[in-house]
Formats: C-alpha cells, sequence, structure tokens
C-alpha cells in the first residue's frame, strides 16, 4: 500500500477515559498507541487523571482534568454531565496554543465525563474533526435504540415528539429527561449538519439508525475494528465443554440471559467481566464463574477450553469485539438475530443466531452446541478460515486511519 505523502503535524484523541475498561476506550488507545509507533505526534486528551503508564514510552503526550465518571462524582455530576466547563476549557486552551492546519481531532467517549461541552472548541477547527461512533449517544439520548422496560429495540425517530413522551431509559422516566436535555445541549452545540466532521462507523448497519437521529449521510463511513483473535491456532472446540461470556455485567449486554440459559441447558459457563448485576448474578448462579476483569492472556487461557462464546446483547450490537475475536480464533459464537454481525455470521455458518431476549432459545442453541460435536467443529472450521473480512487487524486499521486523517487534511 502506498504511503500517503500528507504529513500530520499532529493528531488529538480525545476520550473520557485513559484506562481502558471497555471497547470504545481500548480503541481510543489502540489509535494513539499505533500513531505514535507511526511517527505521528500524538496528544491524548482525557477526562480523567490521564494515568495510563504506557503513554511516556511511547512519546505521547497526555492531558487529563482528573474527574470521575459520572456515575462515581458527587450530586454535582448531574450539571456537569449537561456541561463540563472545565473540559471546554482545557480543549479550548490546547487549540488556541498549540493547533495548526494539520492537526486532527478524533474524539470518541464523551458521555461519562466530558460532556457536550467538549464539542464547542471542535467548532473552531472545523474539517479536522473526526467522531467514532462506538455506540448510539450521538443520536439516541439512551445510547442504545432500545426501549429497557418493554426489553425491546426503538424505532422511533430520536427527539422526535414520541421519543421525549417515551420511558425508555434503563433506570427511570426523570435520567431519560436529563438524557434528552444532554441531547438537547449537544445539538444546540455543535449541530453536525453545519459542521460536517467525519463520523467513523463499527458496521455498515450503524448508518441507518444514525441518519434517522439527523446525521447527514454524506459524513458517515465505515471503519471495521481492529481484532486480534485470542489465539493464532483454531481452539479445538470439539474436545471441549466450557462456553464463554466476555463484557460488562449490565443489563443490556444479557449476561443474566447467559447465566439462566447455561443453566438450563446444563453447560457450564465462564464469565469474564464486571458491573452492576454481578453481585446478584454470584447469588443466583453459584455454580458459574465469575472472574471479574482479565487480561487478554487470561481471557485466551478460558478461551481455549471453551466450546463457543455468547453474546446475548438485548439491545441491536453494533459490532461486539469479543465475538469477532472468537470468530478468529475458530470458536462459534451464539449471538441474537438483532446484532449487527448476525447476517454475515449466519450465512457463513460460523454460530448460531437467536432472537434477543429468548432465553430458551439461547438455551437450546447451547444445548445444540454443546450435543453436536460434528456441527461444532464444522462451525469452528468456517470461523477460522473465513471470518477474516469482517474486521480489520490492527495494523491495517491504523494505516486506514492515518489515510482518513490525511485525505481530511488535503481537502482541508
Amino acid at each position: 500500500m502506498m504511503e500517503n505523502s500528507t504529513v500530520l503535524d499532529r493528531v488529538v484523541v480525545i476520550n473520557d477515559f485513559s484506562i481502558a475498561r471497555g471497547g470504545a476506550t481500548a480503541l481510543a488507545l489502540l489509535s494513539a498507541f499505533g500513531l505514535a509507533q507511526r511517527g505521528v505526534p500524538v496528544t491524548y486528551l482525557c477526562g480523567d487523571a490521564a494515568s495510563n503508564a504506557d503513554f511516556p514510552s511511547h512519546g505521547i503526550e497526555a492531558i487529563g482534568l482528573g474527574h470521575k465518571a459520572l456515575l462515581e462524582s458527587e450530586s454535582s455530576a448531574a450539571v456537569r454531565g449537561l456541561y463540563n466547563l472545565d473540559a471546554a476549557r482545557l480543549l479550548a486552551q490546547w487549540i488556541e496554543q498549540h493547533d495548526t492546519s494539520s492537526t486532527m481531532y478524533h474524539l470518541h467517549n464523551w458521555a461519562h465525563i466530558l460532556s457536550p461541552a467538549i464539542f464547542g472548541p471542535l467548532k473552531s477547527v472545523k474539517g479536522r474533526v473526526v467522531l467514532s461512533t462506538h455506540d448510539f449517544f450521538l443520536t439516541c439520548p439512551n445510547g442504545a435504540y432500545m426501549n429497557y422496560p418493554r426489553g425491546t429495540p426503538c424505532a422511533l425517530r430520536p427527539l422526535s415528539s414520541s421519543c421525549l413522551l417515551a420511558n425508555c431509559d434503563k433506570r427511570n422516566y426523570a435520567h431519560k429527561s436529563w438524557r434528552v436535555l444532554r441531547q438537547a445541549f449537544r445539538e444546540s452545540i455543535y449541530h453536525l449538519r453545519e459542521q460536517q466532521p467525519k463520523i467513523l462507523v463499527l458496521h455498515g448497519g450503524m448508518r441507518s439508525y444514525l441518519e434517522r437521529g439527523g446525521v447527514p449521510a454524506n459524513c458517515i463511513d465505515v471503519l471495521l475494528n481492529p481484532i486480534t483473535p485470542f489465539t493464532e491456532q483454531r481452539i479445538q472446540v470439539e474436545g471441549n465443554r466450557e462456553f464463554l461470556f466476555v463484557g460488562r455485567l449490565d443489563y443490556e449486554k444479557g449476561a443474566d440471559l447467559a447465566a439462566a440459559a447455561a443453566r438450563e441447558a446444563n453447560v457450564p459457563l465462564q464469565i469474564v467481566g464486571d458491573g452492576p448485576l454481578r453481585a446478584t448474578l454470584e447469588a443466583q448462579y453459584p455454580e458459574m464463574t465469575f472472574h471479574g476483569f482479565l487480561s487478554k492472556a487470561s481471557i485466551r487461557e478460558l478461551a481455549v477450553a471453551a466450546r463457543a462464546l455468547v453474546m446475548p446483547t438485548r439491545y441491536p450490537e453494533p459490532f461486539g469485539l469479543s465475538a469477532v475475536e472468537a470468530l478468529w480464533s475458530g470458536l462459534p459464537v451464539v449471538l441474537p438475530k438483532s446484532s449487527f454481525l448476525a447476517p454475515e455470521v449466519d450465512a457463513l455458518g460460523a454460530g448460531i443466531l437467536f432472537d434477543a431476549g429468548d432465553q430458551p432459545g439461547l438455551a437450546r442453541a447451547m444445548r445444540h452446541i454443546a450435543d453436536d460435536v460434528d456441527h461444532a467443529r464444522g462451525m469452528s472450521e468456517i470461523a477460522f478460515t473465513q471470518t477474516r473480512a469482517l474486521a480489520n487487524t490492527p495494523e491495517s486499521w491504523i494505516v486506514k486511519l492515518h489515510e482518513q486523517y490525511c485525505r481530511m487534511i488535503d481537502r482541508h
């Protein structure tokens, strides 16, 4: 691939956190480290204390507010979540002192600390802003296009009268109202049709959801997630018994469905991740093994002993990093039909689909994989050899990201 001749003065990566506890921050960090390795100067501006120990060794300038996530903060968090004045001042000051016409700005997550305020200073660098959509908070107040009380996907247009009246939040209607107000703040501060940022989606299936929320179609580009498989050799699933869940232990991720289905199917389940449901699930399912957060190496040890990975998300899952990590390792996946990967996985025959939220259906799929050795082996071989088009490698992802920045600088 021919290298672009455009020289970037610097890329400013903007994100709530500097320590990865989820896919969005992991990708923000990967971009920072990967760009630095390619010789691009990088500034990482974040809402927490910027305490990632790997920043100095990569030559990355790290700037942090030192704030906690909203759910860990004091009573004033509700106001700061609508407009974090410190965040706006920090970025505005950096732009005033250091910006050049060949400096790019890439905003990842902002809803946990930085708030809509972070969009204000970005108006001054129009044409050089990239927004990554790891979820749907850019358009949907609850971030998932899901009616949580009903447990069903939402088909409403964000901020329409029907949306405003819908009690769809996972907590209560008061929290929904606060999120609507935050959405209105973001729109008033940074109107997408006026600013025309480049918006990167993880999967083409996200396009229609964002366009429903008012994102101009010409602003959207697909950049498939970067994936590193659990193992470079095919996992010999035909000799394994364990099922594996990797993800946040929260309602929308469906860890409770996985545990209940595993009990119904009478199969062992290894659960990796943490979240608000952990204590309840540990009490309800003592036969399951709960590991909390684990390193990639530790997850690999569980993966090589697994029969399949389950990803029972209740909402329309935009991607699912762990699912593709599993597929590339030869581990079949069980996932809901509403996930964006589902049609591709089903067409290839690399996993089994079930209706979102259908615990008996999930249990049947798990029992089938446990009982049918030949089918499990066949899905494993297909997953290992035929799913590479579902994602990028970290190397190809960094190259494509770098090229995106250079094209924007050339146009600017």
